[in-house]
């Protein structure tokens, strides 16, 4: 039986944590009161204290059962299984096993502390406020009546104050290390899906790269003073940042001859070239501007650097194959600016942007480095 509570890998699952403590609290009631039941045998207790016991059992096994055949335990259903057990079941076992002298008032806590953990909102306050009236109650009156109190013996006493310590104490501590690891498990839970909403966030859903939105944050922390970034972004930073720009060739045509679905497998492609060529321990990162349209920034210890990685990546792309159109070959141009010649960001768009264009209408599959450039300032011409 694990107490994360999936008591089966596929049957028995209880996905909140209500569930979880509730399932917890009665899978440890039922093995309390099974001990319990066992005492009051070995003891010969009587009939009273017998009928009282199994009482416990059967209430705990009952709620159990329902809970897993239904896969779910309602709020109405812990709230049912909380007032019994506290107004009746409790003060039964009370008088019936010796009163104060049997140790029996031990059982109280975990009365309250289940109405404690189970209950949620003026429930929890109501039954806590009716239970410990109901205990102080019986308390009060095994005083005034003891002749209502089942009388033990000494060794009785002894027997039932020993177990009611054991199984008091044993009881709260497992059901204190259940709760707790149902809440780590609902906090593990919440930081996966947190991460995972802000995967959504950040990432393109076709490509896998980072969206537009995250592109612009991380471009804007580049451009921003040291003082202004957080700590987790200090790496963002303008010294040696290049930022590459990518647009599919001819992609309309691939779109139109191959169709959507086609065109869609080489953006993914594409873009796991430019993922592959960055590195993330070093902050870069490859981002989907726009339809066909990608963008890298990266660091390189100079120009000539920059322009090789980049020019290795515009190669790699032209050297793909495609299984559904053997011999087709697909390419990118690009533009490469350094990020240190600009004061603002806004510029350096600009002009990155201008060069892809240039490169595109000198003849594509080429990277422009250079407004205006002529043949000697382009490696590649």
């Amino acid at each position: 039986m694990d107490f994360k509570l999936r008591f089966t890998k596929t049957k028995y699952t209880f996905d909140t944590v209500d569930e979880q403590i509730c399932i917890a609290v009665l899978s440890t009631g039922v093995l309390t009161s099974v001990c319990a039941f066992l005492m009051v045998v070995v003891q010969n207790l009587g009939f009273y204290s017998l009928a009282a016991s199994a009482a416990c059992v059967s209430w705990f096994a009952l709620h159990l059962g329902i809970c897993l055949g239904r896969r779910k335990a309602g709020s109405f259903q812990r709230l049912l299984v909380v007032t019994v057990l506290n107004f009746v079941l409790l003060p039964i076992a009370f008088f019936t096993s010796g009163g104060l002298s049997g140790g029996l008032a031990l059982f109280y806590l975990i009365g309250l502390f289940n109405a404690a953990v189970i209950l949620r909102g003026y429930q929890r306050i109501v039954v806590l406020v009716l239970s410990l009236s109901v205990m102080l109650f019986t308390l009060f009156y095994s005083f005034r009546e003891p002749h209502l109190v089942q009388h033990l013996t000494d060794a009785q006493k002894y027997g039932n104050s020993l177990l009611a310590l054991f199984l008091t104490g044993s009881t709260l501590a497992v059901l204190t290390i259940l709760i707790l690891r149902a809440y780590e498990s609902e906090r593990t839970r919440s930081v996966e899906l947190m991460e995972r909403l802000r995967g959504m966030s950040t990432r393109d859903a076709l490509s896998g790269l980072y969206n537009r939105r995250e592109l612009t944050r991380r471009l804007d922390l580049v451009y921003k003073a040291p003082q202004e970034r957080n700590m987790r972004d200090d790496h963002l930073k303008r010294e040696g940042c290049y930022i590459a720009m990518f647009d599919v060739d001819n992609f309309k045509q691939l779109n139109d001859t191959y169709g959507h679905q086609f065109g869609d497998t080489v953006l993914t492609n594409v873009a796991q070239k430019l993922n592959e060529a960055m590195k993330p321990k070093s902050a870069e990162f490859a981002a989907r501007y726009g339809g066909e349209e990608f963008m890298c920034l990266f660091y390189a210890k100079d120009a000539d650097e920059a322009f090789r990685r980049v020019d290795k990546i515009r190669q790699n792309v032209a050297e793909l194959s495609w299984k559904d159109v053997p011999g087709l070959s697909v390419t990118v141009s690009g533009g490469l600016i350094s990020c240190e010649k600009y004061d603002q960001l806004k510029r350096a768009m600009l002009d990155v942007d201008k060069l892809l264009y240039q490169s595109k209408h000198a003849g594509k599959n080429m990277i422009s480095v250079e407004l205006g450039n002529k043949e000697e300032d382009n490696p590649l011409l």
